[in-house]
């Protein structure tokens, strides 16, 4: 169940990853592109609930949407010599640099939620 938008876009440019309590689908262009949007499912499991929050074309060369932080940023791999981790707000379009670099394509960000629930082994 995808945006109807985004039906005809190939998987290689797609991901899906959580967005606050909801599902976000991610569409991102080639890095020579620098383009990206970003879809919510607005209502679990209905179709027609899909909503594109935002586009985004950071300056420089992105390479990949890493994922969300709490605050609503969004965390984008990015090139100049080096891959470099920078933070991205989609209301002011500024770009934080995190600091982080890599040489590969090694960045990644899990989600958690915190639980009071003891997992037994």
């Amino acid at each position: 169940m995808m945006p109807a938008a985004l039906v005809s876009q190939s998987p290689l440019f797609l991901r899906i990853m959580p967005y606050g309590e909801s599902v976000a689908v991610l569409c991102y262009g080639r890095p020579e592109e620098g383009s990206c949007c970003i879809w919510v499912m607005k209502e679990y499991g209905v179709a027609e609930s899909w909503a594109k929050l935002y586009n985004i074309n950071p300056p420089g060369v992105l390479y990949q949407m890493v994922g969300f932080r709490k605050n609503g940023e969004v965390l984008l791999s990015m090139s100049d010599n080096h891959r470099r981790l920078r933070c991205y707000d989609c209301e002011t379009k500024t770009l934080t640099n995190t600091g982080y670099t890599s040489s590969s394509d090694a960045f990644a960000a899990e989600t958690f939620m915190e639980s009071l629930v003891l997992v037994k082994p």
